[in-house]
């Protein structure tokens, strides 16, 4: 298969979703986080499920599985994006600084959040 910037990736052969090689090897930490949070969602569903706990009617554990959710799905689609671009820009300086700026910020907001509904408390734009 051939991209805009002329690099050839190969999935034949490879088991699983063939995007999901072009994104590992665009960036593998936002591919390995995108997945980690897509997992961790599951188990805050999964926690909705076990866990009768209410906040303002609804689940504390919703929130956490919306913002893991979301999280995942934004990693991913950026290690998306990042595989169009051409190989010496996805390891720049600069993309390495946003890639890691998303990774951070991403884990922070959503450990906040599920700390936050695991007391059974209001976070952000719960008030």
């Amino acid at each position: 298969m051939t991209f805009a910037n002329q690099t050839t990736l190969s999935t034949e052969g490879s088991p699983g979703w063939p995007w999901s090689a072009r994104m590992k090897a665009a960036s593998r930490p936002l591919h390995g986080v995108g997945l980690a949070m897509l997992i961790s969602a599951a188990l805050a569903l999964a926690l909705m499920m076990v866990d009768g706990r209410e906040l303002q009617g609804v689940s504390v554990w919703l929130k956490p599985f919306k913002f893991h959710l979301s999280t995942g799905v934004y990693l991913l689609t950026l290690a998306l994006f990042l595989s169009w671009l051409p190989v010496e820009q996805q390891r720049s300086k600069v993309v390495l600084v946003m890639v890691w700026a998303a990774i951070a910020t991403g884990l922070f907001e959503v450990i906040y959040i599920s700390w936050q509904g695991s007391q059974g408390l209001a976070s952000h734009f719960n008030v």
